[in-house]
């Protein structure tokens, strides 16, 4: 046998037997959880202890991403992560011990994460859950460790799928629409001290009117995790002024923007997250003052969303399950 051949015997024979390498790495202790709510735009995701000794995990909703996958077709997957800079580091308020059995658990809505694919959320789709950092679990970076932090770190957690159905469509019912209307739009916010919402606001009356669009005339009612407000300015002691009337023709639209959070106590929008605002027309001027004969009466929108990505709480608060 030639040594040329020989080498090459030998090079396939050492490709043949498999390399000892390390032991795969044992699977963590904790579950990734999601479950279904009342309402299929929250979630509630779960840190499960599910093995035999107590282990401290690293609670944070930020540190979680979701995949919402269509049913029946291919492509169309959206990946969807929390605004950048939210998730925190080895924040020891965040560091959760949980003893055998026990799990931490918060709400999140999916509406925040995945901005933009509610078109998309009408469809039967499933949820999958990845939470943690991508990279190498160390002592200092890790969302599951030992209960006293010096071994058995992991860095990243993976969810089943949780199946959604899709929105049971009801039929179109077409309805004349009389009078005034008002109209709000969905909006996104950064730092939640400015809210700015665009409101429309439509004659669909047969005649022309007069209408108070001051600001005094709008209030919002405003709904979140932390709770809702009812959110509104007004100075008894002004007089309504002529220019404040808005002479609407039949089928005119009158456009504005008004930043609901001048409107509300201090720190409604501090936290980041989804609000539903319904805005109000509370039309009380009924322009006799002025000379006018005005629309007296309220108007109300359909709820608008509003996302604040990063609001100006550097506090984290934790959403109890609903």
């Amino acid at each position: 046998m030639s040594a040329a051949l020989a080498a090459i015997l030998g090079l396939s024979i050492g490709l043949a037997v498999p390399r000892a390498g390390r032991a795969p790495a044992p699977p963590p202790p904790v579950s990734l959880l999601l479950s279904a709510t009342d309402s299929r735009d929250v979630v509630v995701f779960s840190l499960a202890n599910t093995g035999a000794e107590p282990v401290r995990v690293l609670a944070d909703r930020f540190l979680l991403s979701l995949e919402l996958r269509p049913d029946g077709r291919r492509g169309g997957v959206r990946r969807c992560a929390p605004p950048a800079g939210l998730a925190s580091g080895l924040d020891p308020d965040r560091i959760v011990t949980l003893d055998p059995g026990a799990r931490y658990e918060e709400s999140v809505d999916v509406r925040f994460w995945c901005w933009g694919s509610s078109k998309m959320r009408t469809k039967a789709h499933s949820i999958r859950a990845t939470y943690g950092r991508a990279g190498r679990a160390t002592a200092d970076r890790w969302v599951v460790s030992s209960a006293d932090g010096t071994a058995g770190h992991h860095g990243r957690l993976n969810s089943e799928p949780l199946p959604v159905a899709a929105t049971e469509v009801a039929p179109v019912a077409v309805v004349t629409k009389r009078g005034l209307e008002l109209r709000a739009a969905d909006a996104q916010a950064f730092g939640g001290r400015e809210v700015v919402l665009p409101l429309r606001v439509v004659n669909h009356g047969p005649d022309p009117v007069h209408v108070f669009l001051h600001p005094f005339a709008f209030r919002f009612r405003v709904s979140s995790a932390a709770g809702q407000e009812v959110c509104a300015i007004h100075d008894p002691e002004r007089q309504p002024d002529r220019e404040a009337f808005v002479r609407l023709a039949r089928g005119a639209v009158r456009a504005t923007r008004l930043d609901v959070a001048e409107f509300c106590p201090r720190g409604t929008f501090s936290i980041p997250g989804v609000y539903e605002v319904r805005a109000e027309l509370a039309a009380a001027q009924d322009g006799a003052s002025v000379g006018l004969r005005a629309f007296t009466g309220t108007v109300t929108a359909e709820p608008a969303i509003v996302r604040v990505s990063h609001g100006h709480s550097r506090h984290y608060v934790r959403v109890a399950p609903r």
